[in-house]
């Protein structure tokens, strides 16, 4: 009688699962057969405010919620806030703005108890609120979460920095409305500075801070000096 060649029961046995990579690549595998390919393709921050560029809000809110499922089931806070962000965003688009609102208060929480208070995160979360209650006239509230922006990222930001003109510009726009010119003017200038330190004369990063600058100085009554920034 012909032997049963030994590899056969030894290939039989192999307990492949209590290898290492295997029992990873099964996990994987098994994780990806159980999203759809469109969804797998489209599940991202990135491809939500894609969506978001072009108008397309009933996608962006359907996305957000697919995305918090998945941070709530990975328990992944920063995940989680960005879903809610990219939510907040949509929402911004469909003018509802309380809801903006209430969702940037829900994610300053988390990423205060996730980065701690003094953090890029939260100053973040700062400037969207102050941007949101500026919109609404809310001047308090608006100057509130403005300079905490502002301290937070003049203590951790390097100048010149983006960020810092963000805030600068923000800012300028909150005295703008106030009628406090020479603030508004100094703010304006600050943002200014910093992009032109940044980038070249003719990028359009620069096109914002200008109008800013010139519709001050034609609110000023100096329409010569608003025409240099036009």
């Amino acid at each position: 009688m012909n032997e049963v060649p030994k590899t056969i029961g030894k290939v039989r046995n192999i307990p492949i699962f209590q290898k290492e990579w295997l029992k990873y690549a099964w996990i994987l595998v098994a994780l990806c057969l159980s999203i759809p390919i469109s969804a797998r393709d489209s599940l991202s921050i990135e491809y939500g405010f894609k969506l978001l560029r072009q108008r397309r809000t009933s996608e962006v809110l359907s996305l957000s919620e697919q995305l918090k499922i998945q941070a709530q089931r990975t328990q992944d806070t920063p995940l989680l806030y960005d879903a809610m962000n990219l939510k907040a965003n949509a929402y911004r688009h469909l003018g509802r703005l309380d809801s903006v609102i209430y969702l940037h208060h829900k994610i300053l929480g988390l990423r205060s108890d996730y980065f701690g208070e003094h953090s890029l995160e939260v100053a973040n979360s700062c400037n969207n609120l102050g941007n949101c209650y500026l919109l609404q006239e809310e001047f308090l509230a608006a100057w509130k979460f403005l300079n905490s922006c502002k301290n937070i990222r003049e203590d951790l930001l390097e100048s010149p920095h983006n960020d810092l003109a963000k805030i600068y510009n923000s800012i300028g726009n909150y005295f703008l409305l106030k009628r406090n010119y020479e603030a508004a003017y100094k703010a304006f200038e600050d943002a200014l500075k910093m992009r032109k330190a940044l980038y070249p004369s003719d990028s359009p990063r620069l096109l914002s801070l200008l109008v800013n600058h010139a519709n001050l100085l034609l609110e000023i009554g100096k329409p010569k000096a608003a025409e240099k920034h036009l």
